[in-house]
């Protein structure tokens, strides 16, 4: 089968076999993916739980070098506005994370007599 390819392609270079051979195995790929989502099962709840305990954790991480950082740059005017910045937006995420966190537990809680294992 002939792609309706721009001559434009050849004349740059390309030739449009390879070029249509590409989108033939995305397409294929895309394809595959398809069919592959309906094999891998949904994480569980503890799952989900877990990696928002990771990601609480890694964010309250985050924040303390954070606060360390401005403590030492505390005698820099210039940097100082910047990284306080940085410390609110931080900040802003671990309270997102904790909301997530505690709407996972507040759902493993609800779900508990029917699941097998939830931490």
């Amino acid at each position: 089968m002939v792609s309706p390819i721009s001559s434009s392609f050849q004349y740059a270079g390309y030739d449009a076999r390879i070029i249509q051979d590409a989108r033939d195995a995305i397409e294929r790929s895309r394809e595959l993916l398809e069919r592959t989502k309906l094999l891998v099962p949904p994480p569980s709840l503890g799952d989900l739980l877990a990696d928002a305990n990771q990601l609480v954790t890694e964010t309250e991480q985050r924040r303390d070098r954070q606060i360390r950082l401005v403590a030492k740059l505390a005698k820099d005017v210039e940097a100082r506005p910047y990284d306080e910045q940085i410390l609110h937006e931080i900040t802003r995420t671990l309270a997102i994370a904790r909301t997530h966190r505690s709407t996972m537990r507040s759902l493993a809680k609800d779900e508990r007599p029917y699941m097998r294992s939830v931490p």
